[in-house]
């Protein structure tokens, strides 16, 4: 019974991670085609959120956000197969990925919930994600002639440490004034889980991801 029980829970992050994976590969691409700057960058962040506290919030398991970013990371891979000379545009969304989920995973071990509960503790928790991240691709530049943010101007840097990081934070921030941490949806609860609706939500994702 209760491997039965542990088999249904670990749905929870997959669910949900092929939902944030979902996201990206629809939203996230609609947002890069606008060329407005810094737009996806400040609004995918605050989503990659909601999907991880959702996780956390329902299981409260914090490994948890762990599994869902490498769900929805995975999906990302799938397009090596697609593009195979472009091995650093597949493998820089599913870094990214990562690091928000390290990162929030770390915030919360340290604060719990109450890293939410003020805006410079968010601020501080997007910044950090954009460090690491950041330090992840200056990393890879030794292998691949790759152009990080650091190469990219002064004014493009502002904007993505501080105009994105504001705006994403203050997004996250009012997110949580108005809805509590504690979110628990009927929508999706371990008692409700389904194989058969985690496995379409993946396919879906993949499939669009794959097209797009």
């Amino acid at each position: 019974m209760k491997k039965n029980k542990n088999r249904q829970s670990i749905l929870i992050p997959l669910f949900w991670g092929a939902l944030w994976g979902l996201t990206e590969a629809t939203l996230g691409h609609l947002l890069h085609l606008s060329k407005i700057p810094g737009l996806a960058g400040s609004l995918m962040i605050p989503i990659a959120v909601f999907f991880m506290v959702k996780v956390y919030s329902i299981s409260g398991r914090l490994s948890f956000i762990l599994i869902a970013s490498y769900a929805a990371a995975s999906l990302k891979f799938f397009d090596i197969f697609i593009s195979p000379h472009h091995f650093f545009s597949v493998l820089n969304p599913m870094i990214a990925i990562i690091c928000e989920s390290l990162v929030l995973f770390l915030f919360l071990k340290a604060w719990n919930r109450k890293v939410f509960t003020q805006f410079f503790p968010i601020f501080t928790m997007v910044l950090s994600w954009k460090l690491i991240y950041s330090a992840a691709i200056l990393t890879l530049g030794h292998f691949f002639p790759i152009k990080s943010i650091f190469d990219l101007g002064s004014a493009r840097f502002l904007s993505f440490f501080l105009v994105e990081s504001l705006a994403s934070s203050l997004i996250i921030f009012l997110f949580f004034k108005v809805q509590p941490f504690s979110f628990k949806s009927s929508f999706y609860h371990p008692k409700k889980t389904h194989y058969f609706l985690t496995a379409c939500v993946y396919m879906l994702a993949l499939f669009i991801e794959i097209i797009i």
